[in-house]
């Protein structure tokens, strides 16, 4: 199913370039690909975007190509270019670029700048909101806060009120709702950007909320990567 190809002069570093073979027909997509390599002995799976529709797993991590026989550790490729090379825990929960995060199903990506740090409890803060994450940052570190869109709530917006330091509130708006088989996938405009979120059809019921709707969405601060 992926197109076999040999990398000569490899090297774990992220940054390296990859020399790739012809590309398959599950594979032939502009930009990110799939693939095998072999180096000095070891296997890995190569990445691709798989596009706006992803599959997720039992987890809730999105599924790239080849599913539950990823090898033990995945390479990220961009342009012939390695972006990331690590476990496969890692990739999912550590990406080290937007890129990288982009491809995991990190989809809401909040530009932040640091505005506090004490005892390893950093303050951010965004367009709409602050966010209070366990992380080391020094004060004025302009940042990226990365959020999977199965981590973003979507309730009706009430009236202000003190909201617990663990988790990050801001106002909305329903832009677009993608409906799917399983689940739905809403687009929203908030000060901050776009946020996505994805929604059971059971919650999203229980909201009765269409597009153009004002809402309140939140995540937790656990939820939150920083780049």
């Amino acid at each position: 199913m992926c197109a076999r190809f040999r990398r000569r002069g490899a090297t774990d570093q992220p940054g390296a370039r990859a020399r790739l073979g012809p590309r398959s027909a599950s594979s032939g997509r502009a930009g990110f690909r799939v693939g095998c390599f072999k180096a000095r002995n070891s296997s890995f799976r190569l990445a691709r975007n798989l596009g706006r529709d992803r599959d997720y797993d039992r987890h809730g991590y999105p599924r790239l190509a080849g599913g539950s026989s990823l090898g033990r550790r995945i390479g990220v490729l961009s342009q012939g270019k390695l972006l990331q090379l690590a476990t496969a825990r890692d990739i999912f929960n550590h990406p080290v670029s937007e890129v990288v995060a982009s491809i995991v199903g990190m989809e809401t990506r909040i530009p932040a700048i640091v505005l506090e740090s004490a005892a390893r409890m950093t303050t951010m803060r965004f367009d709409g909101g602050t966010a209070q994450v366990r992380a080391d940052f020094s004060i004025g570190t302009r940042v990226v806060l990365c959020v999977r869109p199965e981590d973003i709530d979507i309730d009706h917006r009430r009236e202000p009120q003190s909201c617990p330091k663990e988790s990050v509130h801001f106002k909305a708006r329903m832009q677009r709702v993608a409906p799917s088989t399983t689940h739905y996938r809403v687009t929203l405009q908030a000060d901050c950007g776009s946020v996505i979120a994805r929604m059971s059809k059971s919650r999203f019921t229980e909201l009765n909320i269409r597009e153009g709707d004002n809402v309140l969405a939140s995540f937790s601060s656990a939820a939150i990567h920083v780049i």
